[in-house]
C-alpha cells in the first residue's frame, strides 16, 4: 500500500458526499482483510481517526457505519496494533466503541471490536477502565442473547489470563467476575468456574482468590448444586489451597461441607473430583483450626475409612497419571492437575484414592501431614 492511496481514501472518507464516504470505508474494510495490510493501516492515525468519525456519524447509512466498525475490527485483530489502538488519543477508540454498544444497529459489531483488543499488553489497561468492564457485564447480565453472553465470557477469560493479582486492576476484574456468577444459567456458571480455575493455576493468584469475598463460597456452592460444575470447582479449590509460599487458607463451614460431599462421591466418573476434595482436605489440615473443624465431621471420617477399606477393580489409566498420583507431593499438585486436564476421560484408580484417603485420615487423626 502506498501512502498516496491511503491519504486519498482518508480524504474520500471525510468527504461531505455520502457515496464517497461509503465507498472509501468499504475500501478500508476490504484492504484490512489482508493480514499484511492490517498493521500498516493500524499505524496510520489518520485512518483510525476517519473510521471512528464514520462509525459515529449518524448522517451515514447503517452500511457505512458497519463498514467502518468492521474495518476497525479487522485492524484490531492484528496483535501488533492492539496496544496502539487502546492508547489511541487517550483511549478515544475504546470510548467511542463503548458509546456504540447500546445501539441496536451497531452494538454487536462494536462489542466484537472491543473483544479483539485484549492481549498481554492491553489487558491491564482495559481492566482499569470501569466502562470497558461494564460493557462486558451488561452483555451477560442485561442481555438474554446467549451468543452475546458467550462472546463476553470469552473476553473475560482472555482478560483473566493476562491479569494477575499483582496488577492494580485485578480487583476490578474479579469484582466483575463475581457479579456475573450470580446469573442462574448453568453454562455461565461453568464458564466462570473455568475462568477461576485457570486463574488459580497461577500460584501467585491463589492467596488473593482465597481472600476475595465470595470466591470460595461460589465454588463450594457450585460444586454441591451443579453436577456439571463439580469437578472443575473442586479442582479450583485444590489449586487455591496451595499458596505460593506453601501455606493455605482458613476453611469455613461452607468449604468443609463441599469438600466432605466431594469425598463422599462414589461414581467412577467422579474419581478425579473425589481425589481433589481429599487432597484439598489434607492440605487444609496443616492448619490446626482446619484440622479441628474436619475432625468433628463424622461423615468425613467414615468416607475416608470407607475409601481405604473398599475393595474394587482397578481402573486402567495412563502410567504418567498413575505415577503422579502415587507420588503427589505438594509441589507436584499443579503438574498432576495439568496432566488430568489433558486427558478428559482419565479416572483415578481405587488404589490411588485409598492412598490419598489414608494420608488425609492420618493427617487428621495424628495431627501431622504425611
Amino acid at each position: 500500500l502506498v501512502d498516496g492511496l491511503i491519504d486519498t481514501l482518508v480524504k474520500c472518507a471525510d468527504s461531505p458526499e455520502q457515496k464517497f464516504r461509503e465507498g472509501s470505508v468499504k475500501a478500508f474494510l476490504n484492504l484490512a482483510l489482508s493480514m499484511q495490510n492490517r498493521q500498516i493501516l493500524g499505524w496510520k492515525n489518520s485512518v483510525i481517526n476517519v473510521l471512528l468519525k464514520c462509525s459515529q456519524n449518524k448522517e451515514n447509512s447503517k452500511i457505512t457505519r458497519n463498514y467502518a466498525i468492521g474495518a476497525l475490527g479487522n485492524i484490531s485483530a492484528c496483535d501488533e496494533n492492539k496496544l496502539k489502538l487502546v492508547n489511541y488519543n487517550n483511549g478515544e477508540m475504546v470510548k467511542t466503541l463503548i458509546s456504540l454498544t447500546d445501539s441496536a444497529l451497531l452494538g454487536k459489531d462494536a462489542v466484537g471490536v472491543l473483544s479483539n483488543l485484549p492481549n498481554v499488553d492491553t489487558s491491564p489497561l482495559l481492566c482499569s477502565s470501569p466502562e470497558y468492564l461494564d460493557v462486558l457485564t451488561h452483555q451477560i447480565l442485561g442481555n438474554g442473547n446467549e451468543e452475546s453472553q458467550i462472546a463476553a465470557l470469552k473476553v473475560l477469560r482472555r482478560l483473566s489470563s493476562f491479569v494477575d493479582s499483582n496488577s492494580l486492576c485485578s480487583s476490578r476484574l474479579l469484582r466483575t467476575i463475581m457479579q456475573i456468577c450470580t446469573v442462574e444459567k448453568l453454562f455461565i456458571k461453568q464458564k466462570i468456574v473455568q475462568i477461576l480455575k485457570e486463574h488459580a493455576r497461577q500460584p501467585l493468584n491463589r492467596r488473593y482468590l482465597a481472600n476475595y469475598p465470595g470466591v470460595l463460597d461460589f465454588l463450594c456452592l457450585s460444586s454441591t448444586k451443579f453436577e456439571e460444575v463439580r469437578s472443575n470447582a473442586l479442582k479450583t479449590l485444590l489449586y487455591i489451597s496451595y499458596h505460593d509460599d506453601g501455606s493455605t487458607f482458613l476453611a469455613s463451614e461452607t468449604v468443609m461441607i463441599a469438600l466432605v460431599k466431594g469425598t463422599d462421591l462414589t461414581k467412577k466418573k467422579d474419581s478425579v473430583a473425589r481425589y481433589a476434595a481429599m487432597k484439598t482436605i489434607k492440605k487444609l489440615a496443616t492448619i490446626e483450626e482446619n484440622r479441628e473443624l474436619f475432625e468433628k465431621n463424622s461423615s468425613l471420617i467414615i468416607a475416608l475409612k470407607w475409601t481405604i477399606e473398599k475393595t474394587a477393580k482397578i481402573v486402567t489409566i495412563a502410567d504418567t497419571i498413575t505415577e503422579l498420583l502415587a507420588a503427589s507431593p505438594d509441589d507436584m499438585i499443579g503438574t498432576f492437575l495439568d496432566v488430568m486436564e489433558g486427558d478428559k476421560s482419565a479416572k483415578v484408580s481405587d488404589e490411588d484414592l485409598a492412598a490419598v484417603a489414608s494420608a488425609t485420615l492420618e493427617c487428621l487423626l495424628l495431627d501431622k501431614e504425611k
